[in-house]
């Protein structure tokens, strides 16, 4: 897609450069980020670095959670791999005093973006102040571009706007799915039926084979006359539509939570699908063997502890010569756990925002940068 990218320019030096980065990670209890929850954090680096080795001033912001939790967990963590500040405040004379005082190739990190009420209702005013704080904007939180918050869609009104190397290189790959090498495989997991719906949908017109498993096939099986006990499933699902396609592979077997693999088509009620079975994955494999591209999101079993099928699966993707894309937060934090994630085609830190740009073939934050 043919947007203004920021590595594309070399005249930034001394530049105020304000950068939306997507730095949401999941927090310990103390406190602390572990190493293997950092991989949005360690992407985000790659623009800040760039910018900062340009001779820029990086100002960053990102968001944490869901309810403004503060960014200092993210300071902290940051501060093992650059130098950087930090503003306890999202706007302010406080943060306007300390960006004026940035030299050339420094960073400031300002607190969560989403403190200010007016993030997430896309007020212009905020866009406003962040506008004065910057010479240039660069979108690198692709993971929120499906959102008109202010960060993303307001700012880019105001100032020269760029895509940062994450949201370029999330672009440029998920742009490959839509066109693809074929064979293609599509394998889609997780529980929410709803936000998977429309891919599954649209990749019927696209792939050569689409697997649906983990709690993501029990609406599927319940819908072809299958119990599933008291398996995980979202009961809001419609799944009409899909019962009937034979072009919509399942698994063959399960693991249940007694540990016993089954293949009969009740599972009694006091029992519970939990992981993908064995044949299922000798299934998998031939069919990543016969693609030429892979797309995944989703695990195949229970994130809690029945990580075994989608670990196992993720060394058979790895392993063949498919190009293989990867997105999903409990996906991607098994491969971070594995320390596989290099041995795909492209791992993605994009979840819903993702699936939006896959059904959509853009995001509002794609679209600002036009």
């Amino acid at each position: 897609m043919n947007i203004p990218r920021i590595n594309e320019i070399t005249d930034i030096k001394g530049k105020r450069v304000l950068v939306r980065a997507d730095m949401n990670v999941t927090i310990g209890t103390d406190g602390i980020i572990d190493d293997h929850e950092a991989w949005r954090i360690k992407r985000a680096l790659h623009t800040i670095t760039y910018l900062r080795d340009q001779g820029a001033k990086v100002i960053v912001v990102t968001h944490l959670g869901r309810d403004g939790a503060s960014v200092q967990p993210i300071y902290r963590y940051l501060q093992k791999h650059i130098t950087l500040g930090f503003v306890p405040q999202v706007t302010g004379p406080l943060v306007t005093e300390m960006v004026s005082a940035m030299g050339d190739g420094t960073i400031l990190l300002l607190e969560n973006v989403r403190q200010d009420k007016r993030e997430e209702s896309g007020d212009e005013s905020l866009a406003v102040e962040f506008a004065k704080l910057a010479d240039i904007y660069v979108n690198d939180g692709f993971a929120v571009s499906h959102r008109n918050h202010t960060s993303v869609t307001g700012i880019p009104k105001l100032l020269p706007s760029y895509a940062g190397i994450q949201f370029s290189d999330e672009l440029d790959n998920l742009e490959k799915m839509l066109d693809p090498q074929h064979p293609l495989l599509v394998v889609l997991g997780g529980l929410k039926f709803d936000t998977k719906l429309p891919l599954i949908e649209k990749f019927l017109n696209i792939a050569d084979y689409v697997f649906v498993g983990g709690a993501l096939a029990h609406p599927i099986l319940v819908g072809r006359g299958h119990k599933v006990g008291k398996s995980a499933i979202d009961e809001n699902a419609d799944v009409s539509n899909l019962i009937n396609r034979d072009d919509i592979i399942i698994p063959e077997d399960y693991v249940l939570s007694n540990g016993h693999v089954h293949t009969d088509t009740i599972v009694d009620d006091h029992e519970k699908i939990v992981d993908i079975g064995p044949e299922s994955l000798k299934l998998l494999e031939t069919l990543v063997r016969e693609s030429a591209t892979v797309f995944w999101n989703g695990p195949l079993g229970k994130s809690d502890n029945f990580e075994g099928g989608t670990e196992k699966f993720a060394d058979i993707v790895a392993r063949h010569d498919a190009f293989s894309v990867v997105g999903g937060g409990d996906t991607i934090s098994v491969l971070s756990k594995k320390g596989i994630e290099g041995r795909f085609g492209f791992v993605s830190t994009a979840g819903g925002a993702m699936l939006e740009f896959l059904v959509h073939g853009t995001l509002p934050g794609v679209d600002a940068l036009k």
